[in-house]
């Protein structure tokens, strides 16, 4: 049966997941503009790359990984289910998880050595590695052992082509940031390994206040190795929403100074999303078609724009916005949308009977029918993100069905303080009390952070007139000392959501 042109598409937009997509992620990566913030890295410190879920941090880790492989440059990718974790049983204080993570990281390096770079090493390192992992070793000779087999495996930097390294990383294209970056922080060492560990927080149940300091330890054993072997560059992972419990009092916040200078937030752009699309369309047009394309979008969109369900005759948008407004910024959810209106495409398409004409396109009916249940699944996936922190947050959220989606900041506090005496709600194991200003604070700061609803501002400067804020933004904006500023502003509940609100939106009672 022949490809259609939906049926090209459908590889290039599938999961969103880095583990998905390593078939093609070297065709379609597009790069952060931050990737020369990322390779920035700390000396004897690693680099903690902290992003919401879908942003893109495996699949920057993965690029990276594949980029430095093909340079022959050593490097490692982990994450905590490559650790042998049962020696954690039964510890809770810090410094006893930080020594037992440190040695099950090395042993766990020492093993990926052996399997991955085995071929790097000497005779008499093989029998290093060897020795290190027998069983019966004191842990301070096991220990000392491990550091020396992670030393042996590193390269000289003089033989590694840093400028070519950065330019697979940067798409291809010539970025001297990218350069300055790598070629300041790796090619000035004498000799260079890389240590890229993904999900960091998956060392621990982060729901457990108990098991945060798993995480610590496990950031902690990441430094410890960074600090011990100079030589290794270690890059790790972490998810936003753990960021802020480990911040949070009861997260051993007073080990926080230690890694001021290490995170980085993430932070998925428009600008960045748009790229992503574009190079992904213009990926699958190139096979769809044997001949040059003037317009790649209109060989899988009908027309140039969709109508906006619920929005009303007129109120339409181009697809390449409309796609990118509706993905909170994630990649994921960018991909996965995308994903979610081919398969109502090619539904509709087999449910058509043959010679009945119908474009074998992306339609507005598709939207149509699609975006309520994308929209579902994108406030079920936050709930969950955020049900320890708050196991009511679906309730929350559809409340909002009964307002205008663009609220005066006194009408959404109103609202939120109201919120209480209709249903129980906990924020972080405590029960907020009705109509309280403390309640509704609580709960504007977490709609807030979770990027339920952003701040929008007058700015003459912008196209429209106005720009939002979300809390990757101003992070202290709902905080009291803002007021002035938060009233000043205009409170948007996400486009994504609109479309499930509407769905559940009571209809009106007649009189």
């Amino acid at each position: 049966m022949p490809q259609t042109p939906l049926d090209v598409l459908a590889p290039y937009f599938f999961s969103g997941t880095a583990e998905g997509e390593k078939r093609i992620l070297k065709e379609v990566f597009i790069p952060t503009g931050q990737m020369a913030e990322v390779l920035n890295l700390p000396e004897g410190n690693p680099r903690i790359l902290v992003g919401a879920k879908g942003i893109g941090k495996s699949a920057m880790l993965h690029r990276f990984y594949e980029a430095t492989r093909a340079q022959k440059l050593p490097a490692l990718f982990l994450t905590p289910s490559d650790l042998d974790l049962r020696p954690l049983q039964g510890h809770y204080d810090l410094s006893t998880i930080e020594r037992t993570l440190f040695r099950c990281l090395v042993r766990a390096v020492a093993v990926h050595i052996g399997t991955q770079l085995g071929g790097l090493l000497r005779n008499s390192d093989k029998k290093l590695r060897d020795e290190a992992l027998k069983e019966g070793l004191i842990e301070e000779d096991f220990i000392e052992r491990g550091v020396k087999l992670l030393s042996a495996v590193a390269r000289p930097a003089t033989n590694i082509d840093f400028a070519q390294l950065a330019r697979d990383l940067a798409g291809g294209t010539s970025d001297a940031s990218l350069l300055g970056s790598i070629t300041g922080h790796m090619e000035a060492s004498s000799s260079v390994m890389l240590l890229l560990f993904d999900d960091t927080d998956q060392v621990a149940s982060p729901d457990e206040p108990k098991e945060l300091n798993r995480i610590w330890g496990m950031l902690h054993a990441l430094r410890d190795l960074a600090s011990r072997v100079p030589q290794i560059k270690v890059v790790a992972t972490l998810r936003s929403e753990v960021w802020t419990r480990l911040r949070d009092p009861v997260g051993n916040r007073e080990t926080l100074d230690h890694f001021h200078g290490c995170v980085l937030h993430l932070r998925g752009s428009e600008a960045l999303l748009d790229s992503i699309v574009q190079r992904r369309i213009f990926k699958a047009a190139e096979k769809a078609s044997k001949a040059p394309v003037r317009d790649p979008w209109s060989l899988f969109f009908e027309g140039s724009e969709v109508q906006i369900p619920g929005a009303g005759p007129g109120h339409t948008r181009g697809w390449r916005s409309f796609l990118v407004t509706n993905s909170r910024e994630r990649a994921r959810d960018l991909i996965q949308f995308v994903s979610f209106l081919l398969q109502t495409a090619k539904a509709r398409l087999a449910e058509t009977p043959p010679g009945a004409g119908q474009q074998a396109r992306i339609t507005s009916s598709d939207v149509a029918r699609a975006l309520p249940r994308f929209s579902k699944t994108r406030l079920d996936d936050l709930a969950t993100e955020v049900g320890k922190t708050c196991p009511q947050f679906s309730g929350i959220a559809e409340s909002f069905c009964t307002l205008s989606f663009e609220l005066r900041y006194d009408e959404l506090r109103q609202h939120l303080a109201k919120l209480p005496s209709r249903f129980s709600i906990q924020v972080r194991g405590k029960s907020l009390r009705p109509d309280s200003h403390d309640a509704a604070e609580q709960l504007l700061a977490l709609l807030f952070e979770t990027g339920f609803i952003n701040a929008r501002v007058d700015d003459p400067n912008q196209p429209r007139g106005y720009r939002h804020l979300t809390f990757a933004d101003r992070p202290e904006l709902t905080d009291p000392a803002h007021v002035n500023e938060a009233r000043a502003a205009r409170w948007d509940v996400h486009p994504v959501f609109r479309s499930h609100l509407l769905q559940i939106k009571p209809a009106p009672r007649r009189s």
